[in-house]
């Protein structure tokens, strides 16, 4: 595998010969994370084995950075999830079944705009207030 990696590292560094060392190595990373062809740890390995043999310490810091952002966008969705079954939990307390449109509504916000009707259901007294709130907030 490690073979297979060092390789590949060697078509990308051939089919990207203007691109810098640093844009090079990303699209490296980034390839063989989304591809599912290495895990973290093997390509963390190869990262390894590859800057001792070709002395390009970049590589480590792009990978650190791409495992970061990657963690960083779990963390974000993990709170946008948390939101979003907080702020339905709510709705469906105080309301009961609430419609599919506007449940696909509740689902499309962003998680500032979920904390933010979750706030506002405290004053809601019917599910037209939920509409009359979403028609407001959606578009903006």
């Amino acid at each position: 595998l490690h073979e297979q990696i060092e390789g590949a590292f060697e078509v990308v560094m051939e089919q990207m010969p203007r691109a810098g060392m640093k844009e090079r190595v990303i699209v490296f990373i980034h390839y063989l994370l989304k591809s599912g062809k290495a895990t973290e740890r093997e390509v963390g390995q190869a990262v390894r084995r590859i800057n001792e043999a070709k002395g390009a310490e970049i590589m480590e810091t792009a990978y650190d950075k791409i495992l970061n952002k990657g963690l960083q966008q779990g963390l974000q969705q993990g709170s946008q999830q948390t939101a979003l079954k907080m702020t339905l939990r709510l709705l469906r307390k105080r309301f009961g079944r609430i419609e599919s449109r506007t449940e696909a509504k509740v689902v499309s916000l962003s998680t500032e705009k979920l904390e933010e009707l979750g706030e506002a259901l405290l004053d809601f007294e019917k599910p037209e207030d939920l509409k009359t709130w979403l028609k407001e907030h959606s578009a903006k």
